[in-house]
């Protein structure tokens, strides 16, 4: 009989702590991209990702969003005075779409070169982070942010020795990290009698 007053006390710690622990558990990371076309000469290409929305009790903990520009995998067009020189330069804008229009938009030149053959584009979302808002988690000027878009506005190699369109790649890229509100849900213990046979 003691013991089981004994495991009962354990049991409900284990609860209580349980509880103290689960206000807002870590519900996983959500991630989308896609690749974006290399522009010909005086033209834009635009790539678009949306984001997803959560239900009621999910929110946004945190989230970033990136343009990745790099020559492929497996680079193979040296370095330093070796190989086929270049000096690629790649201007685009970065934008966070609203349900009002008001899209805030940063421009970025980003340069290429035989010592730097990758450049990256980082933009962190944690300022736009909006737990009241159910649609996505995410907001800019009391407006629903509802996607991320990436403009390339030129492209160009000032050596012109690099195949662009073949060889430059341009992704978009997101991540969120959702968590799960659980501060609403409420266990409640029950005592139970056990009857010694």
């Amino acid at each position: 009989m003691q013991i089981h007053k004994i495991l009962a006390k354990f049991i409900a710690l284990g609860f209580f702590i349980v509880t103290q622990n689960t206000n807002a558990q870590e519900l996983g990371v959500l991630s989308d991209n896609t690749m974006i076309a290399v522009p010909s000469n005086g033209n834009s290409t635009t790539g678009s990702l949306n984001f997803t929305t959560p239900c009621s009790d999910f929110f946004v903990k945190g989230g970033k969003t990136w343009v990745q520009i790099d020559l492929g995998q497996q680079y193979g067009f040296g370095s330093g005075t070796a190989g086929f020189l270049f000096d690629i330069n790649v201007n685009l804008d970065l934008s966070l779409v609203t349900s009002g229009g008001t899209n805030p938009t940063i421009n970025f030149d980003v340069n290429l070169d035989n010592q730097n053959p990758e450049g990256l584009v980082y933009l962190d979302l944690e300022q736009y982070l909006d737990n009241t808002n159910p649609a996505t988690g995410l907001s800019y000027l009391s407006e629903t942010i509802t996607s991320v878009m990436a403009t390339i506005n030129s492209v160009n190699d000032a050596n012109g020795t690099i195949d662009l369109q073949s060889n430059l790649r341009i992704g978009l890229y997101y991540e969120l990290s959702y968590g799960l509100d659980v501060s609403n849900n409420v266990i409640t213990l029950t005592s139970s009698t056990i009857t010694p046979e």
